[in-house]
């Protein structure tokens, strides 16, 4: 097995095709197939189903592409980081970003990058937090924004800031209603959330079991840009932290009330491995996310 196995079973996966990955890779379309025979043949297993559908990775070939990522990333690191000793930070560095997050920074993070450091190339990934962290761990991302950073073994933590979650609500038929609001109150009220696999769920969870609240959760969506549509155009509400909805604040469409009795809040830090060095450009990056995260995700005064 070699690098440049790996590099044609990332470009076939990508693709869903022999002959596009090929042309992608400016190889003929029968080496490409044979090098694939090849490592099969060593690997002991098909790393492809084929039909009308295009190409599919099988089990073992999801397996094998999960770790060739990691690997070419390694490969990647020490090639930016020995050009970084002489030269301007360079290399690609994989940021990843919750959806809360990459909803507002996604564009002023790519943009301060290109300006500052234009060798470096930036990739965004966005995902939930959980997600995030096993990338991190597995090698796939460099740095990344995550909300729940308890039991993260493996993680080298900077908490960044902690910002408050607001009941988020429709404008209509609440339009002098800007007041803070107890818990208990809102426990009672017809909710959209995401599941409880989700970091967002998780804090907001955490927040009620002391009180023992028990929350009216009557739909669970995973889409940040579907539960505001819905908490738009309904009776249901949901809780979000101020950034997630400044625009609709602003423009008039949503509402945002405090949560008080208790207040919930929850925890902003980014995170990288502990077990591998960044390197110049990613370290780059992560002063630039910090900056940018401090001065976005500061929630309007509760009241």
């Amino acid at each position: 097995m070699d690098l440049k196995q790996l590099q044609y079973l990332q470009a076939i996966a990508e693709s869903g095709s022999f002959s596009r990955a090929a042309k992608t890779l400016g190889l003929a379309q029968p080496s490409l197939s044979q090098r694939m025979r090849d490592l099969e043949s060593e690997l002991g297993g098909e790393l492809f189903l084929r039909g009308s559908f295009g190409v599919r990775l099988t089990d073992l070939g999801t397996m094998v592409a999960g770790h060739g990522v990691a690997i070419l990333r390694q490969v990647e690191q020490i090639r930016a980081t020995a050009r970084s000793q002489t030269n301007d930070p360079a290399g690609e560095v994989a940021l990843g970003l919750p959806t809360t997050v990459a909803l507002h920074l996604t564009v002023p993070i790519v943009r301060e990058v290109s300006r500052l450091y234009p060798q470096i190339r930036l990739r965004v990934i966005e995902s939930m937090s959980g997600y995030l962290q096993e990338w991190l761990g597995s090698g796939r991302i460099d740095l990344a924004v995550l909300y729940r950073v308890d039991g993260a073994p493996g993680l080298s933590i900077t908490p960044i800031l902690t910002e408050d979650l607001y009941l988020i609500g429709a404008r209509a038929g609440h339009e002098d209603d800007g007041s803070s609001i107890p818990m208990a109150k809102v426990a009672t009220l017809p909710l959209v959330l995401p599941s409880r696999e989700h970091g967002l769920r998780q804090n907001i969870e955490a927040a009620v079991a002391i009180p023992a609240f028990v929350l009216n959760v009557v739909v669970e969506v995973e889409s940040l840009v579907q539960m505001k549509e819905l908490v738009r155009g309904s009776e249901l509400l949901t809780i979000l932290p101020f950034a997630a909805v400044r625009q609709e604040i602003l423009d008039g469409s949503l509402i945002a009330r405090r949560i008080v009795q208790p207040v919930v809040r929850r925890p902003v830090a980014l995170a990288v491995s502990a077990e591998r060095p960044l390197s110049q450009g990613a370290r780059r990056v992560a002063e630039i996310v910090g900056t940018l995260l401090r001065h976005a995700l500061t929630g309007r005064p509760g009241r």
